[in-house]
């Protein structure tokens, strides 16, 4: 017979933490969107953000039309559509990494801020460059939301939702 009784001697083991580590596409988002993301997301987080890291959004590629806006103000325009994002706590890619497609460039090359990062981006890119963006539709930008959050992380699960929530273009 053992003298503790079965018990461990350790510490108290504690269950593993619950997570949510998912991945969400965005695609062919417009200033629409990020309109909608500004009306909805302050309400649903309230003054919580999520936590370090628990949110990213990167692989930021996005697509305008010359003429009618500027690659400043299409810049401009992504960085506000992920704006509400950022104020939640997510992290976004710095604009220096997202790549760039002029929807009139009829150029056969991959990418417009450097070289892909990987076969999988070039070809991406490439399918992006293949189609063309609606007449109503002067900024489209795609990006990978990635969530790896505490199950408990109410405003990472906000952001979670509102990501599943937003339209998927296919344009």
């Amino acid at each position: 017979m053992t003298g503790h009784g079965g018990r461990s001697r350790g510490g108290v083991a504690r269950p593993p933490q619950r997570r949510i580590q998912e991945t969400v596409t965005l695609s062919g988002l417009t200033i629409a969107e990020g309109e909608w993301l500004a009306q909805l997301t302050p309400g649903l987080t309230g003054a919580a953000t999520a936590g370090q890291d628990a949110i990213c959004v990167r692989d930021i590629a996005l697509r305008y039309r010359p003429g009618r806006l500027g690659i400043a103000d299409a810049l401009d325009a992504t960085e506000e559509l992920f704006a509400p994002f950022a104020a939640a706590g997510a992290t976004i890619e710095p604009r220096h990494r997202w790549e760039i497609v002029d929807d009139e460039d009829e150029g056969l090359t991959l990418t417009a801020n450097g070289s892909p990062r990987s076969f999988a981006e070039a070809m991406r890119l490439h399918q992006l460059r293949a189609k063309r963006l609606p007449d109503e539709v002067d900024l489209s930008v795609d990006a990978i939301l990635i969530v790896d959050a505490a199950a408990d992380d109410w405003a990472a699960a906000a952001i979670f939702w509102l990501a599943l929530a937003l339209p998927s273009h296919d344009w």
